[in-house]
C-alpha cells in the first residue's frame, strides 16, 4: 500500500472523479491558478489507477497547467473553451499588470519578477510561467496581453514535444458548450456506479468528434479523432464565474451605471485629474482600482517604490514590514480553521469576516504610526495625482475584506497620511464612505461632459448623492455561474464545505513528482 499526501485530490474534488480548480478559490492570482492546476495533475498521477483520460474545461492558466502536468504524466488530454484562443481573459488586456511575487509584500522576494524564485530550492519547474516575465523590468510587473501572448508561445512549443494525445479545442459554439455542460454533468451525477466493477475506467461515449471541430493545436501523437471521446476524469477550470460590475438602478427604466470588467482595457487612462471617481466594493479589485484612480501608476507595487525614494518613508515601513508580515500569516491561518464564511443566525459567533476585521483594523492602526512619523504624511500625498479630483470609494462592509497586504495598507496609509497632515492643496483626494446600506445609480448616457453617472449613496451620515465622471464596480462573481455550480450543481453549503482545504496557502512552486 502506498501513501500520498494530497490536499488538492481533497481541495478540489466535487462529485466523483470530477475536479473544479474556479469555484471560490482564496488564492487568485497567476501564479496561484498555475500552481493549484499543477498540484492536482501531480496528484491524480500519484494515484495506482490514474486517470488514462482526462477532459479539462477552460484554456485559461489553471486548466492549461493542469492539463499539461496530466499529459506530462502519460495521461491523454482534452481542453475544450469557448474563447477563440488559450488565455483569452487577458488577451489585448494592456491595463492591468501581472507579476508572479507582486502580492507577497512585504514578505522576502515580492519584487522579484522571475518565476521561478531564486528563494525556492533550485529544482526545475516546467511550468507555463517559466521565464515568461521580462527581468530587465525590475519590479515592474508586465501587462496582462503581453503575458498572455509570451504564455501561448510557450504553450505551443510544449504541445510539439508531448508524446501523448493532446488537444486543446477552441471557440465551441453555445450549441457545443451545452453538450459539454451536459456531459460534465450526467458524468457528475453517475461516474462511479456505472460500469460495472471498474468505476474509474468507464468510457463514456456521449461526446464525439465532431462536438469539439478543428483543435487550436495537438500533439503529434493525437492522430485519431476516437482518441477524445472516453473519459474518466474531468477537471473545471473555466473560470471564476460572470463578474458583477454595474450598480443597482434607481429606477427601472434607468439606463444601468456599469463599469469595465476587471479583465478588461478601461478609460482610466485618459482620467482627469479633476474628475469624480466612483469605486465600488471591499474586496482586492475594489482597492486596486481606487489606487490607480488615486495615484495614476499602472501598479501598487510602483507607488511603494515611489513614496519609499523618501529615507524618511523608507524606514518608517521598513520598520514595520515583518509586523505586518505575522499579522498576515495569523489572519491567514486564522480564516483557514474558521468554519463559517459569514454570519448567519444560529451559527457559531466568530465567521470569516470577523478574521478579515480583525485583520484591517491591525493595519490601519499600523498605517496610522507611520504616517504619523515626521515628514512621512507629506511624501505619501505627494505621490496622488495633481489636481482637484475626488475617489469616492464606498461599500457595505465595515472594513475592507478580501485584499492583498500591498493595496490594504497604502490604501490605509493614504487615508490615514490625510487624516494626520489635512488634505494636499492641488492634489486629488481619497473619501471613503463605509458601512452603506444602498447604493444605486444610473448611467445619464453619453454627450454630457461631467457626471455622467447619478449615484445615490445611503451611509451612517445620512444620504449622499454623487455625480460621477468615471465608475469602476467590483462586486465580486455572480454565485449562480460558478462552475462547479452551473457544471455539477453545487449548493452553497456544499461549495463552503469543498474550498475550506482552498484556503491552505499555495507553494510558490509545484515542484514535480
Amino acid at each position: 500500500m502506498s501513501t500520498i499526501n494530497s490536499l488538492a485530490l481533497l481541495g478540489f474534488k466535487c462529485a466523483p472523479f470530477v475536479f473544479d480548480l474556479s469555484s471560490e478559490m482564496s488564492h487568485v492570482s497567476i501564479r496561484d491558478q498555475v500552481v493549484r492546476g499543477r498540484l492536482l495533475a501531480r496528484d491524480l498521477a500519484a494515484l495506482k489507477n490514474k486517470p488514462s483520460t482526462v477532459l479539462v474545461i477552460g484554456a485559461g492558466f489553471s486548466g492549461v497547467s493542469a492539463a499539461l502536468a496530466c499529459a506530462e504524466a502519460g495521461m491523454r488530454v482534452v481542453v475544450v473553451d469557448g474563447k477563440p484562443q488559450p488565455f483569452s481573459v487577458q488577451d489585448g488586456v494592456t491595463q492591468r499588470f501581472v507579476g508572479p511575487f507582486m502580492y507577497e509584500w512585504p514578505a522576502h522576494g515580492a519584487l522579484d519578477q522571475a518565476y521561478p524564485p531564486a528563494s525556492t530550492p533550485q529544482m526545475p519547474d516546467g511550468s507555463i510561467l517559466q521565464g515568461l516575465w521580462n527581468t530587465a523590468l525590475g519590479n515592474h510587473p508586465m501587462d496582462a496581453n503581453d503575458i498572455a501572448k509570451r504564455a501561448r508561445s510557450a504553450l505551443q512549443g510544449t504541445i510539439a514535444g508531448l508524446a501523448v494525445p493532446f488537444q486543446i479545442h477552441m471557440s465551441l459554439s453555445s450549441v457545443d458548450r451545452k453538450a459539454v455542460h451536459a456531459f460534465v454533468s450526467d458524468f457528475a451525477r453517475h461516474m462511479g456506479i456505472y460500469a460495472g466493477h471498474v468505476p474509474w475506467k468507464a468510457a463514456w461515449k456521449m461526446l464525439d468528434a465532431a462536438t469539439f471541430g478543428t483543435p487550436w493545436a495537438a500533439s503529434p501523437a493525437a492522430t485519431t479523432a476516437s482518441s477524445i471521446v472516453d473519459f474518466d476524469a474531468v477537471i473545471l477550470g473555466a473560470g471564476f464565474g460572470e463578474e458583477r460590475v454595474r450598480l443597482d438602478v434607481l429606477s427601472p427604466n434607468d439606463l444601468p451605471a456599469q463599469g469595465f470588467h476587471f479583465w478588461e482595457n478601461d478609460d482610466w487612462t485618459t482620467l482627469s485629474a479633476d474628475d469624480e471617481i466612483g469605486v465600488f466594493g471591499a474586496g482586492d479589485g475594489a482597492l486596486q482600482d481606487a489606487l490607480r484612480a488615486l495615484t495614476g501608476y499602472d501598479h501598487p507595487l510602483i507607488t511603494m517604490g515611489v513614496i519609499r525614494r523618501n529615507k524618511a518613508v523608507d524606514d518608517a515601513i521598513a520598520a514595520i514590514e515583518m509586523e505586518l508580515v505575522s499579522i498576515e500569516q495569523e489572519a491567514r491561518a486564522a480564516a483557514m480553521w474558521t468554519q463559517v464564511a459569514q454570519a448567519t443566525p444560529g451559527r457559531p459567533p466568530f465567521d470569516r469576516s470577523q478574521v478579515d476585521a480583525h485583520l484591517d483594523a491591525r493595519v490601519a492602526e499600523i498605517a496610522d504610526r507611520v504616517a504619523s512619523k515626521p515628514g512621512v504624511a507629506p511624501v505619501v500625498l505627494g505621490v496622488l495625482r495633481q489636481g482637484h479630483g475626488i475617489v469616492y470609494h464606498a461599500f457595505r462592509e465595515s472594513n475592507y475584506t478580501k485584499a492583498y497586504m500591498l493595496n490594504r495598507f497604502l490604501l490605509h496609509l493614504i487615508e490615514r497620511s490625510q487624516e494626520s497632515h489635512g488634505l494636499l492643496a492641488g492634489h486629488v483626494r481619497y473619501a471613503k464612505l463605509a458601512k452603506v446600506t444602498r447604493i444605486q445609480g444610473r448611467d445619464r448616457g453619453v454627450g454630457i461632459s461631467r457626471g455622467r453617472y447619478e449615484v445615490e449613496v445611503d451611509h451612517p451620515g445620512g444620504t449622499k448623492k454623487l455625480f460621477l465622471d468615471r465608475i469602476a464596480v467590483r462586486y465580486g462573481p455572480d454565485p449562480a455561474t460558478l462552475p462547479g455550480r452551473q457544471m455539477v450543481g453545487l449548493t452553497r453549503q456544499q461549495v463552503a464545505e469543498r474550498t475550506a482545504i482552498g484556503q491552505v496557502q499555495l507553494p510558490f512552486v509545484a515542484h514535480p513528482r
